[in-house]
């Protein structure tokens, strides 16, 4: 069972958090503009699959994937908003799972 640890949309990347993005991605680097889907899973080598069940079903490109044992994560972008939307709810609906399931995020002081 896949477990939804993070899931992050951004509707349009900041100059900044673009170029950012571009020095430390291995994948296709985002421009500003551009939107983005951060998704964390548990396992680690779960977001092998679902990387591919995005990438398959939309047209976003990879930006970065990074793999732990315990967690995985991937960022998607596309000049589309749609597209990558679309990207976010195909995952959650493979996973079985909502918005409201993944991790609560904690404050700490």
């Amino acid at each position: 069972m896949v477990e939804l640890r993070t899931h992050v949309f951004i509707d349009s990347l900041q100059p900044q958090l673009a170029g950012l993005m571009a020095s430390v991605s291995q994948g296709f680097p985002p421009v500003p503009g551009d939107s983005c889907l951060w998704v964390e899973v548990a396992p680690g080598m779960a977001v092998h699959r679902v990387t591919d069940i995005a990438l398959k079903a939309t047209r976003v490109k990879l930006t970065q994937q990074l793999v732990e044992r315990t967690f995985g994560s991937m960022v998607v972008h596309s000049r589309s908003q749609a597209d990558v939307r679309q990207a976010g709810e195909i995952l959650l609906y493979s996973m079985d799972s909502q918005l409201d399931g993944r991790d609560k995020c904690q404050v700490v002081p």
